[in-house]
């Protein structure tokens, strides 16, 4: 949420859409954390992609440069989320 308060764009990007037991949340609560943060629902995307699949995540820059144009910048989740 850090980076959404502050007005940044966000790409959520995530194996899956559906929950991992061993982590909290799923992309799609994420999601909707974001978007309910700046009432804004283009401030957000989420995409399913592997990062270790060169196609993914190729497709994924697609999606995101697709909405937005461009990518200013490329931050680690650890920290937007200040950890």
């Amino acid at each position: 949420m850090f980076c959404v308060q502050r007005g940044a764009n966000v790409a959520l990007l995530a194996t899956s859409w559906n929950p991992n037991p061993s982590l909290p949340g799923t992309i799609g609560e994420a999601w909707e954390r974001c978007r309910a943060v700046r009432h804004d629902e283009d401030c957000v995307i989420g995409v399913r992609c592997d990062i270790t699949n060169g196609g993914e995540v190729d497709y994924a820059l697609n999606q995101i440069t697709k909405k937005w144009g461009r990518i200013v910048s490329f931050f680690q989740l650890s920290y937007c989320t200040g950890n």
